[in-house]
């Protein structure tokens, strides 16, 4: 079979791509060897929100007592919140089987394996494209000694399908993965470590941040030991003995269940580096600034090609790529303002610059602060952690970044992408009415404390 755009992946990066070839009318095809919605759908961003959601569920039901509701916890039930994620996640699945089938996309269940530039062979067919896009996303990478078995030792996946939930729990890693599961698992009720082999947790964060968020999970019964390595685990008595180096000296632990929250690597298809595909040195896809290689006709988007990875930025590139395919152009895709979130208790999320990465960048910039507490919803919502920050350049008083943490901020950053993409200043950004009371007034009451006109902050 012919077709004029063929996706390899159907993740968040390759099957949006796939509707987009096919709305420009081009005949496409999709090929994906697992399930559609790739990683995000059904082992990432869907599922572990899901669990997410009702953690924070049952944080809420621990303030209702202020609003005057009595409720009456029969206890947690970790089975039907498994069992409502497995629903989400089929239902959304159909919705990208209705859509792709919609636009007569042809599906491919199976491996896409690179024959030659223009030839991908699925099982036993081989299909023949103008424009390949590659959008294989990547697979969980663990140590050799920190392999997880399923059983005590665990992935994300594993954690994704328990059953019961274990009375304590240790995370190995305190990346983003790593924190949401540790927020998660604490509101559920578990007694949760972070072991983290950096000094600080949230390493790629700007320090000031990071340290903000160990106290504040510290505080919720979170115990972090940083800078500190993983030295042996074994099974003991139908628990796991964690022997593990700290700056003070060695420790141990003795948990239910160990959660190793480590990196991921690329899934380069099979057959593209025997075809000449380049790749760069950390073993992604190279790609120019339009989302080609260095093969004509075929592009990349996404984790494996990309540094960042997230389920959006694999969308915005694949969108770019095929549109650039498809249109035979060659518009650079731009990622300078990418929104990022962390879910913990409260959410942390940021777009653009953060002050540490202004001064890396060589750009004179300042940090301006308020609290969440500094708008009367925050109150009204008993949700007072957290705190908006701005990352203000010097002398244009363009605002480069927004921080913020706080309830609804994942919901929040994004009028904080449009103020940074659209160069914001302060004052422009203090025009601006923000209706009341709403947590969105932090835009507000930040934009004036950055002028030193602050209203409900000192």
């Amino acid at each position: 079979m012919s077709y004029n755009l063929i996706v390899l992946g159907g993740g968040p990066g390759g099957y949006t791509s796939a509707l987009r070839g096919a709305a420009l009318g081009a005949k496409v095809a999709l090929v994906e060897k697992a399930e559609l919605g790739g990683l995000c759908l059904n082992k990432g961003c869907i599922p572990t929100k899901t669990y997410y959601h009702a953690s924070f569920l049952k944080e809420k039901i621990k303030k209702m007592p202020k609003w005057g509701i009595s409720i009456t916890e029969e206890g947690f039930n970790l089975e039907k919140v498994t069992e409502r994620k497995e629903l989400v996640i089929s239902t959304l699945k159909k919705g990208i089987e209705f859509l792709l089938k919609g636009r007569k996309v042809d599906v491919y269940k199976g491996e896409g394996i690179f024959l030659n530039p223009g030839q991908v062979k699925v099982g036993d067919q081989v299909l023949e494209g103008e424009n390949i896009l590659i959008a294989t996303g990547t697979y969980a990478a663990f140590p050799a000694a920190l392999t997880p078995n399923g059983e005590n030792i665990l992935s994300s996946d594993d954690m994704l399908n328990l059953r019961e939930l274990p009375a304590s729990l240790l995370v190995v890693g305190a990346g983003v993965l790593g924190l949401e599961f540790a927020s998660i698992y604490r509101s559920f009720g578990s007694e949760v470590s972070v072991v983290e082999i950096m000094p600080q947790i949230l390493p790629q964060e700007d320090p000031l941040i990071a340290e903000e968020i160990r106290k504040l999970l510290t505080r919720q019964g979170i115990k972090f030991h940083t800078g500190s390595t993983l030295m042996e685990m074994k099974a003991k008595d139908g628990k796991t003995l964690v022997e593990f180096l700290t700056p003070s000296g060695m420790e141990r632990l003795e948990v239910d269940k160990v959660l190793i929250a480590t990196g991921r690597k690329p899934l380069v298809p099979q057959g593209a580096q025997e075809i000449g595909l380049a790749l760069d040195p950390w073993g992604m896809i190279s790609i120019k600034e339009d989302l080609s290689t260095n093969i004509q006709g075929i592009y990349a988007a996404g984790d494996v090609s990309y540094k960042i990875q997230l389920a959006h930025i694999a969308t915005h590139m694949g969108l770019c790529a095929t549109e650039n395919a498809l249109l035979k152009r060659s518009k650079p895709v731009d990622l300078r303002i990418i929104p990022r979130v962390t879910y913990i208790h409260p959410p942390l999320a940021l777009t653009g610059l953060t002050l540490k990465e202004a001064t890396e960048a060589g750009i004179k910039a300042r940090t301006v602060k308020v609290l969440w507490t500094a708008v009367g919803m925050a109150l009204i919502e008993e949700s007072r952690d957290g705190f908006c920050s701005f990352t203000v350049e010097e002398g244009t008083e363009k605002i480069i970044g927004v921080q913020i943490l706080g309830h609804e901020a994942p919901n929040l950053i994004s009028e904080g992408s449009v103020i940074v993409q659209e160069g914001l200043t302060l004052h422009k950004l203090s025009e601006i009415i923000h209706p009341h009371p709403t947590l969105g007034e932090i835009y507000f009451e930040a934009a004036e404390a950055g002028r030193g006109l602050g209203l409900h902050t000192l």
